[in-house]
């Protein structure tokens, strides 16, 4: 949950300010009154940009916190993925065949 109202908080930055936050602590006061902690390890929540979005996330129960699309993958990471306005709305890609 507190990776959701961080999305939202994020979301509104990129609105008012048109681009992403560099650091969460960007968000404060005007967003959020604090930045939420990870409940995994007491810090707060991460932000990691990528060249067509954000991730906000948790280091996941093991206090690992790797980002990746696998999420069975021990170490994964639990948030949500924020994508530049151009890149919303597109299909997504078929799974890949195997030969």
């Amino acid at each position: 949950m507190h990776c959701g109202i961080l999305l939202l908080a994020v979301e509104r930055y990129r609105r008012d300010q048109h681009g992403w936050p560099a650091r969460l602590d960007e968000l404060v006061p005007a967003y959020l009154a604090q930045v939420p902690l990870d409940p995994f390890d007491g810090q707060p929540l991460r932000l990691t940009r990528f060249d067509n979005g954000v991730a906000l996330y948790s280091v996941s129960p093991d206090s690992q916190g790797n980002l990746s699309l696998d999420s069975a993958k021990p170490g994964t990471a639990w948030g949500y993925r924020l994508w530049e306005v151009s890149k919303r709305r597109q299909p997504s890609r078929p799974p890949e065949q195997k030969r």
